[in-house]
C-alpha cells in the first residue's frame, strides 16, 4: 500500500474516532427545575363557644315574725298581709308570720326581743314604746304641719336619722317609716270649738311627756291609758275624750261622735317605725337582704297610700259640712271642716 493510501486511512481513523468519542461523551445533565414556591400550611379556624354566665344568685329561703300593736282591722294589717304574700311569692320558700294586737309580745318585750336577735321585724309605735326609749317622744309631740307631704318628710329629717342612728346603737334597725294616719284629733262628746271648750276635760294621752303639756296648756286634764282600756272608760265617764287617729275614732264614735282634728300633726302624729334585729338583718346575705328591703320598700309606699285612702274614705263617710251635726270634722287651726 502506498503512503498516500496509508495516510489517509490514518486521517479516516482518527476522524471516526473523534466522532465515536464525541458521541459517547455524556451530555451535560438539564438544568435543575426551579423548586416549587413553600404552599402556606392551611389555616383552621376553632370557634370555642363563650362560657355561659353564672346564674344570678338566688335569695334565700326567710321566716319574718312581725309583731305590732294595732288592730288587725286598719289599713296597716292590709298592707303587712300583702307584705307577707309577696315575700313568699318572690323568695320560694320563705313565711312572714303577722302577730297584730301585741298576740306575740308587748311593744316593751318586743323591742328587747328584736335587740337580742329573737324576733325579725317589729311594727314600732313611738308613743306605746318611749318607756323603751324616752327620746321616741320626740316624734309624738305636736308639730305644725300644714300639708300631708310635710308630714310624710319627717322621716327625712336630721332629727329622723338622729333617731335611727340611736336605736341601732342598740340593736334595732329602722327600715322606713309608715304614716298610719293624717287625721288625728280628739273624739269627744261635743264638739271643740275654742281651746276654752277643752277645759275641765278628762282626755286620754298616749304619749304622756309631750301630749300631757299640750293639753294642760288648753285647761284640759290628760291621763295617760292603754287603748285597750279606752272604750269602757269613755262609756263610764272616767274619760270625756280621747286623743286618737280617724282609725281609733272608729271604733268609739257610737258614744264620742264629735271628731276634732286640729290640724295634720297637731294633736299627735302617727308614724311606726318598722324596725327588724340588726343581728338578724346582719346574718342575711347580701342577695336575701336586697330581695326582702325591696318588697318592703313598696310596701311602705302602698301601706301610705291604704293609710291616706282609709283617712279619706272614713271622712267621706262619716263627714258633714253642716257643723251643728256630730260628724261635723273641724279645724282648729282654719276654722272650717276638712
Amino acid at each position: 500500500m502506498s503512503n498516500g493510501k496509508i495516510l489517509s486511512l490514518i486521517i479516516v481513523l482518527m476522524l471516526v474516532s473523534t466522532l465515536a468519542i464525541t458521541g459517547c461523551a455524556p451530555k451535560p445533565a438539564p438544568a435543575p427545575a426551579p423548586a416549587p414556591a413553600p404552599v402556606p400550611p392551611p389555616t383552621v379556624t376553632v370557634t370555642v363557644p363563650a362560657p355561659a354566665p353564672a346564674p344570678a344568685p338566688k335569695p334565700q329561703p326567710v321566716v319574718i315574725r312581725l309583731a305590732a300593736d294595732h288592730s288587725a282591722a286598719q289599713a296597716s294589717a292590709y298592707a303587712e298581709n300583702w307584705f307577707a304574700e309577696q315575700v313568699a311569692k318572690r323568695i320560694p320558700g320563705s313565711e312572714v308570720r303577722v302577730y297584730p294586737a301585741s298576740s306575740l309580745y308587748k311593744p316593751a318585750e318586743a323591742l328587747n326581743m328584736l335587740s337580742m336577735g329573737n324576733l325579725e321585724m317589729y311594727c314600732l309605735q313611738p308613743t306605746k314604746t318611749a318607756g323603751w326609749d324616752p327620746w321616741l317622744n320626740i316624734i309624738t309631740q305636736p308639730l305644725c304641719y300644714t300639708t300631708y307631704g310635710a308630714v310624710l318628710n319627717l322621716p327625712n329629717t336630721k332629727v329622723a336619722k338622729m333617731l335611727e342612728d340611736r336605736l341601732e346603737g342598740r340593736g334595732v334597725k329602722v327600715l322606713s317609716w309608715g304614716l298610719h294616719s293624717l287625721m288625728t284629733g280628739i273624739g269627744a262628746k261635743k264638739r271643740l270649738i275654742t281651746l276654752d271648750d277643752f277645759k275641765g276635760m278628762k282626755i286620754r294621752v298616749s304619749a304622756p311627756l309631750t301630749q300631757n303639756p299640750l293639753f294642760e296648756s288648753f285647761g284640759a286634764s290628760p291621763v295617760a291609758m292603754a287603748w285597750g282600756d279606752v272604750p269602757p272608760a269613755l262609756a263610764t265617764g272616767v274619760l270625756d275624750a280621747c286623743a286618737t287617729s280617724m282609725g281609733g275614732f272608729k271604733q268609739i264614735k257610737s258614744t264620742h261622735s264629735y271628731f276634732t282634728v286640729i290640724g295634720p300633726g297637731t294633736a299627735l302624729t302617727d308614724f311606726y317605725l318598722y324596725s327588724v334585729s340588726k343581728v338578724w338583718w346582719e346574718k342575711l346575705d347580701p342577695v336575701t337582704r336586697d330581695a326582702v328591703k325591696a318588697i318592703f320598700d313598696e310596701f311602705i309606699q302602698r301601706l301610705n297610700e291604704m293609710a291616706f285612702a282609709e283617712d279619706a274614705i272614713t271622712l267621706e263617710k262619716y263627714g258633714t259640712k253642716d257643723p251643728t251635726k256630730p260628724e261635723y270634722t273641724f279645724s282648729l287651726r282654719k276654722n272650717k271642716h276638712l
